[in-house]
């Protein structure tokens, strides 16, 4: 990861010479990811909130939905449930727009939150608005079953998470 990093910010600082912001926030966004995959929240964080400025500052509606969602799983990731699902909220309403199957992503994420809140309602209801966006692209609909899943573990509903969590497997084992 650490090569990756340096790498993206070596293309950071030529695209800021040239001008090119849409690259940069790009490029901050997937440092962001990176540092997300290695646990690294509050680095994470940070350059997200670095591409979400850039994304506004050029209305890049794209970047600023990715950037919010995957910055509010960083924040659920450190059990910051109220500004994780502030940024879910913001990441859904910007991607049902620009991108729905990102939105029915942060679906996922958000209804994690109402569960763990014990607001089952509100969870399963996203669930399925969620599953209906994400189901036509495997990967992420393997992982949003996963949350499903976990959805019905925090609602002691154990056979419909095993439920879930096969058909999870099924998809990574395609």
């Amino acid at each position: 990861y650490e090569e990756a990093i340096e790498q993206y910010q070596k293309a950071i600082k030529i695209k800021r010479e040239i001008g090119d912001k849409k690259s940069q926030g790009l490029n901050l966004g997937n440092i962001g990811s990176m540092y997300q995959n290695q646990g690294q929240y509050e680095k994470a964080i940070e350059q997200y909130e670095e591409a979400i400025k850039i994304a506004i500052e050029i209305g890049d509606k794209f970047g600023e939905g990715i950037n919010f969602g995957n910055m509010g799983d960083s924040f659920y990731k450190l059990n910051r449930l109220n500004e994780a699902k502030e940024l879910f909220q913001k990441a859904i309403n910007i991607c049902e727009v620009v991108l729905p199957v990102a939105a029915g992503v942060f679906m996922g994420g958000i209804s994690l939150i109402f569960a763990k809140e014990k607001n089952f309602k509100e969870a399963f209801e996203l669930l399925e608005k969620g599953e209906q966006q994400v189901k036509n692209d495997r990967e992420e609909y393997g992982n949003f079953l996963c949350k499903k899943g976990e959805v019905f573990l925090l609602n002691v509903q154990r056979e419909q998470a095993i439920k879930s969590l096969e058909q999870a497997q099924k998809i990574a084992d395609e």
